[in-house]
């Protein structure tokens, strides 16, 4: 039996829809829902690929810590995402978790060493 390859393809067309249903939704069920179903493991795998392919790791956070930060940082952005300008949300979800991972590296850094 030949092995299956791992789909890579994480975060997809049907996750660019989800977000758009997300933004849309009227209520915060509505939203938990679509979140749920079709964001939440996309968006955890992203958070992990950033931290541990750029290695923005801070020493005063375990790993897990340290992914509900960026998480809870991101969804505070999460509204801010406009489809309309044809842009991914991958994309703009990536650039914000790796910006915040980044700066906070940086401000720890610049704390532990003055």
């Amino acid at each position: 039996m030949a092995k299956q390859k791992k789909d890579r393809n994480y975060y997809g067309v049907e996750q660019e829809k989800a977000v758009v249903m997300f933004l849309e939704a009227k209520t915060v069920g509505e939203k938990e829902k679509i979140y749920r179903e079709f964001l939440q493991e996309p968006i955890n795998t992203m958070i992990e690929s950033i931290i541990r392919t750029y290695k923005l790791y801070r020493q005063s956070y375990e790993f897990h810590d340290l992914h509900a930060d960026t998480l809870s940082f991101l969804m505070t952005k999460f509204d801010k995402f406009k489809p309309e300008k044809g842009k991914r949300s991958f994309s703009y979800f990536g650039t914000i978790c790796k910006n915040y991972l980044f700066g906070e590296m940086v401000k720890e850094y610049k704390k532990n060493t003055s």
